[in-house]
């Protein structure tokens, strides 16, 4: 009897630390600055080659988007929601781009599933870390 005990005990202590405070249900862990990485978290900041993205997401639904590619910043500010049955590490983020350096880009929508797994958050090909 004791044992059993035990073990439904150390079984609860080991759910509670697998809880993550950074991961929460409602999507809150995605309010921050994150900067573009690679898979393994590494973050890139070397903007000479390729694209480097950053990402901003304020929790009142706003955002700011920008990009830097061989020294030139281009910039998006957009409305943003999550999923309403985001669940710990993945969900689905819209985003609305509702102001640009681009005027064509204004009003476009973009939805996508989104993941969080060991600090790192995944918009499908684009991986980003908060600094």
């Amino acid at each position: 009897m004791m044992a059993i005990l035990v073990i439904a005990m150390l079984s609860i202590s080991l759910a509670s630390c697998g809880s993550d405070d950074d991961n929460n249900e409602d999507g809150s862990f995605l309010v921050g600055e994150w900067y573009e990485c690679d898979s393994k978290g590494v973050l890139r900041n070397d903007a000479t080659e390729e694209e480097v993205y950053h990402l901003r997401l304020r929790a009142n639904g706003t955002g700011d988007f920008w990009s830097v590619s061989k020294g030139k910043e281009d910039a998006y500010k957009y409305s943003f929601e999550y999923s309403s049955n985001m669940k710990g590490a993945s969900g689905k983020l819209t985003l609305t781009i509702t102001s640009s350096t681009d005027a064509s880009e204004i009003g476009k929508i973009e939805s996508g599933d989104v993941t969080y797994i060991d600090g790192v958050l995944s918009t499908g090909e684009v991986y980003y870390k908060k600094k």
